[in-house]
């Protein structure tokens, strides 16, 4: 099924032409910048976009369980929650017995929250992991690290940010049968004192494919091991590109399933690798 739909979008690019393969098949090293010159025309430069980011972040991913709206630099969407909420209790509650099972069992739980008005859903993917909270983030925070063990992820770069609980990250990840996805993600670090828990937030700045996105990791302890929520919501922007939803859903999970191999993976194996991205993570919290 999945393979039909992506020779359905090979195909419309193959009868549409030109203005398609714009679209699709732009040079990978300057999608990104083409973006920006875009954005720049409606206020959202690069260093706007940083200072505006910085602010909204208080206001958007994962903050309470009564937050009712999610603001975007074009539009808000009424409804979304990105997580139940930021504590540990809360987050455990949130779910029914019938998950709890399938997360003591080592699996994953994917929930899809539908947004009005919206084609694409808000993702939010539950897992337990053997490690501490403080381990889990300190990997996750290693974003250079990502292409080693993040499927279909080619390259990442870091772009020097004056906040070190603040990081912009420029990524390259492969599509199938489309030219390379590029997108540019501010990411912010906070850690949650009540419980000993983290949180990184993400704003995607400019998307090849998308027209925004928003997303990000809650990290709570729970019991002898660590509970994440990864919660992601993009808007794809074109009907096309809604036909990779299944796609995406896919590739979400694998992405969280790697994440906690390579945590368990380092704390099992690499200890030596896990306390320099542990250091890391506390400089950043200084």
């Amino acid at each position: 099924m999945q393979t039909s739909k992506l020779r359905m979008i090979a195909l419309l690019c193959f009868f549409f032409g030109a203005t398609l393969a714009r679209i699709f098949h732009t040079d990978s090293a300057a999608a990104c910048e083409n973006l920006m010159d875009t954005a720049s025309a409606s206020n959202c430069s690069s260093g706007s976009m940083k200072h505006t980011a910085v602010v909204a972040i208080h206001h958007l991913p994962c903050l309470n369980q009564d937050s009712r709206r999610l603001a975007t630099n074009q539009y808000e969407i009424c409804g979304l929650v990105v997580c139940p909420g930021t504590d540990a209790v809360t987050l455990w509650n949130s779910l029914n017995t019938k998950q709890h099972i399938a997360l003591n069992e080592g699996k994953q739980v994917l929930v899809t929250e539908n947004i009005q008005d919206v084609s694409w859903p808000c993702f939010h993917i539950y897992r337990l992991v053997h490690a501490t909270p403080t381990q889990v983030t300190a990997v996750f925070w290693d974003f250079g690290n990502a292409p080693h063990f993040i499927p279909h992820c080619l390259k990442v770069t870091l772009d020097n940010y004056p906040v070190s609980n603040i990081k912009e990250v420029n990524y390259e990840l492969a599509i199938p049968l489309l030219s390379n996805e590029v997108s540019k993600v501010l990411n912010i670090l906070q850690s949650l004192t009540h419980d000993g828990g983290y949180e990184v937030s993400w704003t995607v700045l400019c998307s090849k494919y998308s027209k925004s996105g928003k997303g990000s990791l809650l990290v709570v302890p729970h019991e002898k091991e660590t509970l994440i929520c990864y919660s992601n919501f993009v808007d794809p922007g074109s009907i096309i590109a809604t036909l990779l939803r299944g796609y995406a859903e896919k590739q979400l999970q694998q992405i969280v399933e790697a994440l906690v191999k390579q945590i368990e993976y380092e704390v099992q194996k690499n200890p030596q690798e896990l306390s320099i991205q542990e250091q890391e993570l506390k400089k950043a919290l200084e």
